[in-house]
């Protein structure tokens, strides 16, 4: 379908259950927002 990744922002303890769907945490990145 030519998605080559997706980008997730999850709520502090939600890491479990994104783990479970296939997601894994990108180490030594940072998420950020403009304000």
């Amino acid at each position: 379908n030519g998605i080559d990744w997706i980008g997730l922002i999850g709520r502090p303890g939600t890491g479990y259950f994104y783990n479970k769907c296939g997601f894994s945490e990108m180490k030594d990145f940072i998420p950020m927002k403009l304000d």
